[in-house]
């Protein structure tokens, strides 16, 4: 791929165009891979990471100073790469912590899987007692933002609340999430199971 081309690639990509998005991705996607794989160790969790990098980069794109073309968004995605390693490798941690820690109030003897599926089961449980706690703001917030896939911008035009006030809902709900201890995107999908079971 030439200069002329790549710097190209960059503006339209850079203006939201869909197929200059998949050709950035094409391009660098390999690398950043491999990279996320040597820092976590762990090919589903090295994809995810990269997948969530190239979701912040989309996002953020008309924001980011891509002068330097390529390069500089091969800057951006590696630095982003690094955050969500330690924070998806914290999160990790946390978790077999807690495991670690119930593992000593049970029968050393007992089936592992029987173990696995009461702590599935008690996150199930607690999840299922915060839905519960949410009030009629939040539960409006939570379907336009995580169910429907909307902005702020446009849940706060719809639900006629203040940004401020659907970001703190936002908070709110984001740390209930993060309060069980498995990575996000592998909560959130149960989160929203047990909301539509609970308000279906």
């Amino acid at each position: 791929m030439g200069t002329t081309t790549k710097n190209d690639l960059v503006i339209k990509f850079q203006e939201g165009c869909a197929r200059a998005f998949s050709a950035v991705y094409d391009e660098l996607s390999p690398f950043l891979y491999l990279y996320a794989r040597k820092l976590t160790k762990d090919k589903a969790i090295a994809e995810e990471i990269v997948q969530d990098a190239f979701v912040a980069l989309f996002h953020k794109r008309s924001g980011l100073d891509l002068t330097k073309g390529l390069t500089g968004i091969k800057a951006y995605l590696i630095v982003c790469i690094q955050h969500r390693t330690m924070r998806t490798l914290e999160i990790k941690a946390k978790a077999e912590a807690r495991i670690r820690e119930l593992s000593h109030h049970i029968p050393v003897a007992q089936d592992p899987e029987v173990f696995r599926q009461e702590i599935v089961s008690s996150i199930y449980h607690r999840m299922r007692q915060e839905i519960k706690k949410l009030s009629k703001t939040q539960r409006q917030v939570f379907e336009l933002l995580f169910i429907e896939e909307r902005t702020p911008e446009e849940a706060s035009q719809i639900l006629h609340l203040s940004k401020k006030t659907v970001e703190n809902a936002k908070s709110h709900i984001v740390g209930i999430l993060k309060s069980s201890e498995l990575h996000f995107t592998t909560i959130l999908p149960i989160f929203i199971a047990l909301y539509l079971e609970s308000y279906n």
